[in-house]
């Protein structure tokens, strides 16, 4: 590796001062006297050998912050103006501003075919976000000279993506290094036995297995016109960005519900090998027929229905003893009904979410309520054209199901970063991105036993 060239280093620090919009150039001149004591900072002020090393361990903070702190974490936050909970990434401020400013840079670069060095203003921009996150963290100006781009969207999108308001916001995600992969886990208790002096101690081994892991690509295609002006797309980089979250949590959520990676419980599965309901399995087709299941007899009203949810709730065996592990998955119209299920005799069966003391308690960012302590959340993509055994025939198409879910009995894994590519579709003048993602989604448990993790009321009117 070439020894670092200070004095080339000051002269690319220089020429960025001036080229920097006065006002914050003279803003960052001031941090960095105001926390420092002098306009450079103390990097410049190492020995020799320690001052080789900056720039590296300067990158090296970049890769971090960028694509690792924070990745898995989840951080409920209650919003002080309505009160309600929602999840984020948990990462400091300072790393969200950067993450958000590099990944819109590097949307644009995509879009437009060029390095984020060749971007004019949001170029500058970029740098002085970049230069600006280093000088908080390290109280170094000297990334003013670092030749540092990313490469890759930063871990927020990942964060962003499974703290969209649907099925990734409970269940874990496990990063897996292979394309099909092993984990272990644990699948009975460690036995315990009376000791009998003058006998032989039983092997108390504990039973484990493996969650295997294939990961399938999901993937969508997006143009955008070449005329754009970088400004302009810079604006459209956000959006873009905010979009691929809300979508790409969206297609997570659907076919975690909805999934029939081979054989189809619904006739009306996409043949195409390329239908997103294929990825893997979901939750009605995992537990579809198991005996467990509740029939609610076309209604969802009164003290029959309330009787029947607890139903569901009992046939989660230890899996619904802790309730705050628990998560009921229901239709829009279903959700519009629940207060059904008070009467004079158990006026709080249902708590709606406004009326919850502790929000706390509310297990889940889009949740509408409490059921005897389980947190209720509606979603798009529990179907309302089903049948009374709970799947689509195009026959009876009036009818919806009631999901049951243990939070940590099943999970995600993922490969990867999502990855941004460009193609040129040159005689339409367009730039098409194309954005992708390898995840599995599998549960820990066998399914088909009784009890499951999951656990599905049918036959509830649509």
């Amino acid at each position: 590796m070439p020894e670092l060239n200070i004095e080339k280093l000051d002269e690319l620090s220089d020429a960025l001062w001036k080229k920097l919009d006065p006002k914050i150039t003279e803003r960052l001149q001031k941090l960095a006297m105001d926390s420092l004591g002098g306009p450079r900072g103390p990097g410049f002020d190492l020995p020799e050998e320690e001052r080789k090393t900056l720039p590296g361990r300067i990158k090296t903070l970049l890769n971090y912050g960028l694509y690792e702190a924070g990745l898995y974490d989840r951080k409920r936050r209650i919003d002080q103006a309505t009160g309600r909970v929602y999840n984020i990434g948990h990462v400091d401020d300072e790393t969200q501003r950067f993450r958000d400013i590099s990944d819109a840079a590097l949307i644009v670069s995509k879009i437009r075919g060029k390095h984020i060095r060749d971007l004019g203003s949001v170029h500058d921009l970029f740098l002085v976000a970049r230069n600006n996150y280093v000088q908080k963290l390290m109280g170094y100006t000297a990334a003013l000279g670092l030749e540092w781009y990313p490469e890759e969207l930063s871990a927020q999108l990942v964060s962003d993506v499974f703290a969209e308001g649907g099925t990734g916001e409970i269940h874990p995600v496990f990063p897996v290094g292979t394309t099909v992969s092993k984990i272990p886990k644990a699948i009975g208790r460690i036995a315990f036995h009376k000791w009998v002096s003058g006998t032989t101690m039983p092997v108390s081994d504990q039973s484990t297995g493996d969650i295997d892991y294939s990961m399938e690509t999901m993937y969508a295609q997006v143009a955008f016109n070449r005329d754009l002006e970088e400004d302009a797309l810079f604006a459209v980089a956000n959006v873009f960005r905010a979009a691929l979250a809300r979508d790409a949590g969206a297609t997570i959520t659907d076919v975690t519900i909805n999934g029939q990676s081979t054989a189809g419980i619904d006739s009306d599965l996409p043949a195409a090998a390329t239908a997103k309901l294929k990825l893997w399995d979901g939750y009605r087709y995992m537990v579809n027929g198991n005996a467990q299941n509740v029939d609610f007899a076309n209604a969802f009203a009164g003290v029959a229905t309330k009787n029947k949810v607890i139903d569901v709730l009992a046939a989660l065996g230890k899996y619904g003893i802790v309730k705050s592990d628990v998560i009921f998955f229901c239709s829009v119209k279903t959700a519009y009904k629940w207060s059904k299920l008070n009467d004079t005799n158990d006026p709080r069966a249902f708590i709606p979410a406004e009326d919850v003391a502790s929000q706390a308690r509310l297990q889940h960012s889009k949740a509408w309520g409490i059921f005897q302590g389980v947190t209720v959340v509606p979603t798009e993509f529990i179907r309302e054209d089903l049948n009374a055994s709970g799947v689509y025939d195009a026959v009876t198409t009036d009818r919806t199901v009631l999901i049951a879910v243990h939070k940590g009995r099943l999970a995600y894994g993922r490969r990867r970063q999502m990855e941004i590519d460009q193609d040129r579709e040159i005689k339409d003048l367009r730039n098409i991105l194309v954005a992708s993602e390898r995840l599995d989604f599998q549960p820990f448990d066998t399914m088909t036993a009784n009890p499951s993790p999951v656990v599905i009321g049918y036959n509830l009117p649509g």
